[in-house]
């Protein structure tokens, strides 16, 4: 009988320690510990990071950037002086209308959203190219649909998502890269804006992989236009106020879009498409790009 409770002890007490060291390690970013120093804490991608953010309630943003990469670069500094706002940037990579979608059904079950910055470019409606794998296999994808939890995380010290073994490899994976690689960096600020440095204009390329990927088979299909009309319904319900922008392109992508025939026509189709969703829209991608552009 003495052996085994001094087995059970030594096991509670092996898995309290690796239960606290994930804590003090906080690779989700829920307490906002950083007693290793730790440079970045994304361990997929920047995608788990923001969830796990906004997924600990910690921070009490009203107004969200919702997008694809271009909208990464928007300054929240600029909306938070001008609204008076607190401001999370919650644009992703290939961001598709599901998981944008996704993204404000994760907002609203956590916090009281004032409003939405809803970033859109050309790609994002085309049926033909597959949602990005890191969304799949995301938390973030149960967020899709409307039989998502509306619990509310409360700051507890124990926490579910640190008591699993998921959660004890990411920690060592962490550490691990964190050491391998004295130059990393964080990729965003804390209010999820990505960092960077504006490029000369040498630097600056076209990127032709869009015409090869984004845009192959280009078409317009009611699945992803309707998961854009779910994102006005859920936004209206809840007195979101949305402001809704086209990207920008490069002059020479926008030369090379209008060249094609097919892609023109889709194009146009697109703007009505989004005009017809949203009624209210800033289109920042049109002809005057001409006069801007150097």
């Amino acid at each position: 009988m003495k052996y085994i409770i001094e087995v059970f002890i030594s096991f509670a007490l092996l898995v309290s320690i690796t239960y606290f060291f994930v804590i003090a390690v906080d690779p989700y970013d829920i307490y906002g510990f950083n007693l290793f120093d730790l440079k970045f804490k994304s361990i997929t991608s920047h995608v788990s990071n923001k969830f796990h953010k906004i997924d600990s309630n910690k921070s009490f943003y009203d107004t969200f950037i919702i997008g694809s990469s271009r909208a990464l670069r928007v300054d929240t500094k600029h909306i938070n002086k001008e609204l008076n706002a607190t401001t999370f940037n919650y644009a992703v990579n290939n961001a598709r209308p599901e998981e944008m979608l996704s993204i404000l059904n994760h907002t609203i079950s956590k916090l009281k959203v004032r409003r939405v910055f809803l970033a859109l470019d050309f790609a994002t409606l085309n049926e033909n190219i597959p949602v990005n794998n890191i969304f799949s296999n995301s938390e973030l994808k149960n967020y899709l649909n409307e039989d998502y939890s509306h619990d509310t995380f409360n700051y507890y010290i124990i926490n579910n998502k640190y008591f699993t073994f998921d959660a004890i490899k990411n920690t060592f994976t962490l550490l691990y890269r964190n050491m391998i690689d004295s130059n990393i960096s964080k990729a965003t600020y804390d209010d999820g804006m990505k960092i960077y440095s504006l490029p000369s204009s040498k630097d600056v390329s076209f990127r032709d992989e869009y015409f090869s990927y984004e845009y192959k088979d280009y078409k317009i299909g009611s699945k992803r236009t309707g998961y854009l009309r779910d994102f006005v319904k859920k936004a209206n319900t809840n007195s979101i106020k949305l402001y809704v922008f086209i990207t920008p392109i490069k002059k020479e992508h926008l030369i090379k879009l209008l060249s094609d025939k097919h892609l023109k026509e889709a194009f146009f189709s697109f703007k009505k498409e989004v005009v017809d969703i949203f009624s209210e829209v800033y289109d920042f991608n049109n002809l005057s790009i001409f006069k801007y552009d150097n």
